[in-house]
C-alpha cells in the first residue's frame, strides 16, 4: 500500500507538477505513516526519492539534496535498482539538483551519505512534511 501511495504521489507530480506537489504530500504524507509500520530499505528509499522530487519542486535545494544523498546510500547500501519508470521521472529533479547545487558540492554529498536508521529517515519526512504544511498556512495580510 505504500508503494502504490508513492507511485501515485510520482503520477499526479508529472501530470501537473504545481497542482500534483500539494497531493503528492499528502500521498507521501500517508505513505511514511505506512512506512514506519515496515520500515523496509527499499519503502525507505522510495519515500527519499519521492520527498527529493517535492523538496526539488519547492524548491528547496538542501532538503532535497539531503533526501537524495540518503536515497542513494540506501541503494548503493541494497544493491536495488530503480524501476525505469522511477528513474525517468526523477533524472529532470536530480539533474535540476546538481545543477543548482554544483557538480563538485552535489558529488561530495553523494559520496559522503551514509545510510540512516529507517525511523530516522522516516521521522525527517515527517518533521519537513509538517514544516512544510506550518509554513504553506496563509497568513492575513496586515496593512
Amino acid at each position: 500500500q505504500a508503494i502504490a501511495l508513492l507511485n501515485e504521489a510520482m503520477i499526479r507530480m508529472a501530470q501537473a507538477p504545481d497542482r500534483g506537489a500539494a497531493e503528492a504530500t499528502a500521498l507521501l504524507g500517508q505513505s511514511v505513516d505506512l512506512c514506519l509500520q515496515g520500515q523496509s530499505s527499499a519503502l525507505v528509499q522510495s519515500a527519499l526519492e519521492v520527498a527529493t522530487a517535492l523538496s526539488c519542486a519547492r524548491r528547496e535545494w538542501q532538503t532535497a539534496l539531503e533526501f537524495w544523498s540518503w536515497a542513494e546510500a540506501y541503494a548503493r547500501h541494497s544493491g536495488l535498482r530503480r524501476d525505469p519508470a522511477d528513474e525517468r521521472f526523477l533524472q529532470p529533479f536530480v539533474a535540476q539538483l546538481s545543477a543548482r547545487q554544483g557538480a563538485a558540492a552535489f558529488n561530495r554529498a553523494l559520496q559522503s551519505a551514509d545510510t540512516q536508521a529507517p525511523d530516522v529517515v522516516l521521522s525527517r519526512i515527517q518533521a519537513w512534511l509538517s514544516a512544510s504544511a506550518a509554513g504553506s498556512v496563509r497568513r492575513p495580510q496586515t496593512a
